[in-house]
């Protein structure tokens, strides 16, 4: 009788061991495979042939219930996101390790349903803009702050700058002097910029 079809991404899983393996300098000799039935992610841990079952839960916990958490996330139309950069649809920006591996923050344009979601992605991506809820993480601002500076503007006039990082709009976006993905730190930067440019001189 087949496995009833996961609804929802890492609430259905399946677990299994390899075995067997040259040790590494670290002694472990085998890998604890957790794959998740919905997207289909897999994280491949480290172990050793040995471990019992409360170290075997220890790093169920460390690696799986800490990234996921069993917690049902979804979003509204005009909730902020991060978007993860899976290598099969965005093979370009992901040719090397260092490339960032993900992007944003973009708003939610629509919600599909629970799963599904239309996000405003740039044109420059050429990609569908319709993603999985799993490929999602809320965005929830900067803490980090800027300093404060004073800038100097046409006519000698001098223009003041706040030293909180507005939250990123739609607008903001739209206008950035770069294309791409948008890393955190280019988010903070191209916040500061937008800043500047709509704040404007003092009268």
């Amino acid at each position: 009788m087949p496995l009833p079809t996961p609804t929802f991404p890492w609430l259905d899983i399946s677990m299994d061991f390899v075995l067997g393996l040259p040790r590494t300098k670290k002694g472990r000799d085998s890998i604890f495979v957790v794959v998740d039935r919905f997207s289909k992610m897999a994280h491949f841990i480290p172990c050793h042939k040995t471990d019992d079952a409360s170290i075997v839960a220890e790093l169920f916990f460390r690696e799986i219930i800490r990234l996921y958490g069993r917690k049902h996330v979804t979003f509204e139309p005009g909730d902020m996101v991060w978007l993860h950069l899976r290598k099969d649809r965005f093979p370009t920006l992901r040719r090397s390790k260092l490339m960032p591996r993900a992007a944003g923050p973009f708003m939610v344009l629509t919600k599909i349903n629970d799963n599904a979601y239309i996000l405003d992605l740039l044109a420059e991506f050429g990609v569908s803009t319709s993603f999985n809820v799993a490929d999602l993480t809320p965005y929830v601002g900067e803490d980090e702050e800027l300093p404060s500076r004073t800038t100097s503007v046409s006519k000698g006039r001098m223009m003041r700058t706040s030293t909180t990082t507005p939250t990123s709009t739609p607008r903001a976006r739209a206008s950035s002097p770069t294309l791409g993905p948008i890393t955190r730190a280019r988010a903070r930067e191209l916040n500061y910029i937008m800043l500047l440019k709509n704040e404007g001189p003092e009268e």
